[in-house]
């Protein structure tokens, strides 16, 4: 654990050593206590849950019908594919409406019991027919204590706080132009704890942002050739990696600029990436074109340490469990690789394609399938192993899930859905 004394020996071996003490010990503990809120398991604060889908939730349900397990349900007034996120029992999604999805929405309901705790209404920057083939608020928001950040594919950027103020907008739109495309924009924003990070790849010129949480202000932009992809980039250690149609690059989150890339890659235009023991895993829905990089300390380019020749990926990002990878493909096929070399341990359907990413809390591996479906795996010593499977009937899509300590949040093409229960005393 890092201490407080870990932090003022390194500040007085910088000065020590003669190195200029801009930062303070007083700076350095906010920014860890922030950190800490962003990781707390009572939230789930952006896409993946900020963690690329791994969480130390605890008591989340192993099995739940139509009938039985589910906290409420309640259908939702607009049409979006956001994933849901939550912040102190609150929970955060985004919808479009509109025949040109020309009203873009921003909601909060109470974890505890559904109900609405507020909605706020903008009017898109961009118009488009409203159409099955194009993205309909599928960005994630994000959250921390001063509220929430929420980018619709129209180009606009909104930050409110808890209570549903507005605090600031950004028109993407009149500052860099539209956003072009057949299926428009799928990319989250991801966050630290002064700045939001934010991928535009499109049918056109695109760029990597970042804006100054408190005022929507441009801190860096790096403009990026023409490059259609929907994956959503990841931040670890000031760097931000992205896996997006054809390559895999690592920017530095300070300034913007490029430390490193990786090309020829085919079709890595979904899944964002995952990091575990060292390796960056890129997923692609060609066969044999999953990825794994060796990540170093340095900023050298790493080198592809192995791909797996007989696995694909889909559209939910890939996930790791112990020493081992899993995959979901397109045709509903789960995957397990061995993270030392690539090599396939096993596989086996689970019953439809899954479009939500799984999440990993403690031993449990969670699958969602498109259809509603919830298949869970358990690892004991030799494999993960299947334990339940639940199905909620009449549902389409299932877009993305949350994971707070006792509950899961669900959202699908209609509606939300709690499952479980939320635990009113949980405290991380």
């Amino acid at each position: 654990m890092i201490t407080k004394t870990y932090y003022t020996r390194i500040i007085a071996l910088g000065c020590w050593l003669g190195i200029s003490c801009s930062i303070t010990l007083a700076e350095i503990l906010t920014e860890s206590k922030e950190q800490t809120e962003l990781t707390n398991t009572n939230n789930w604060p952006e896409f993946r849950g900020g963690n690329e889908g791994r969480t130390q939730v605890r008591n989340l349900p192993l099995a739940w019908s139509d009938q039985e397990g589910i906290a409420w349900r309640l259908d939702l007034p607009s049409q979006g594919q956001s994933s849901p996120i939550v912040w102190n029992k609150a929970i955060y999604l985004t919808g479009v409406s509109g025949k040109k999805k020309e009203k873009l929405h921003l909601y909060s309901y109470n974890l505890s019991d559904g109900a609405l705790n507020w909605s706020r209404e903008f009017k898109s920057p961009q118009l488009r027919k409203m159409s099955k083939m194009v993205s309909q608020a599928a960005p994630t928001p994000v959250a921390d204590k001063a509220g929430v950040y929420a980018f619709f594919e129209g180009g606009l950027f909104v930050h409110t706080d808890h209570d549903g103020h507005i605090n600031w907008q950004r028109n993407l739109i009149a500052d860099y132009g539209e956003i072009k495309g057949s299926h428009s924009l799928g990319s989250s924003p991801t966050q630290d704890n002064k700045y939001l990070y934010l991928l535009v790849d499109h049918d056109a010129p695109g760029y990597l942002l970042a804006l100054n949480k408190a005022s929507g202000a441009t801190t860096w932009k790096t403009d990026r050739p023409k490059r259609v992809s929907w994956s959503s980039p990841i931040l670890q250690d000031k760097t931000i990696y992205l896996s997006s149609n054809g390559v895999v690059q690592a920017y530095d989150a300070s300034n913007g600029k490029q430390l490193w890339e990786i090309d020829g890659i085919s079709k890595n235009t979904v899944a964002s990436p995952i990091i575990a023991n060292s390796l960056l895993l890129a997923a692609s829905s060609k066969k044999g074109e999953c990825i794994a990089i060796r990540l170093s300390a340095n900023e050298e380019k790493p080198q592809i340490v192995w791909q797996a020749a007989s696995t694909s990926g889909g559209f939910a990002s890939p996930q790791v469990l112990g020493e081992q990878a899993y995959y979901t493909n397109k045709s509903g096929v789960l995957s397990c690789v061995n993270l030392k070399d690539g090599s396939l341990a096993w596989s086996e359907r689970i019953g439809g394609s899954c479009w939500a990413s799984p999440i990993v809390a403690g031993n449990y591996l969670y699958f969602f399938t498109r259809d509603g479906k919830t298949v869970i795996y358990k690892k004991d010593e030799e494999r993960a192993k299947q334990i339940a499977e639940s199905k909620l009937k009449g549902i389409k899509t299932v877009y993305g899930v949350a994971a707070v300590d006792g509950t899961l949040v669900m959202r699908t093409e209609k509606q939300l859905i709690c499952i479980g229960k939320p635990m009113p005393n949980s405290n991380f």
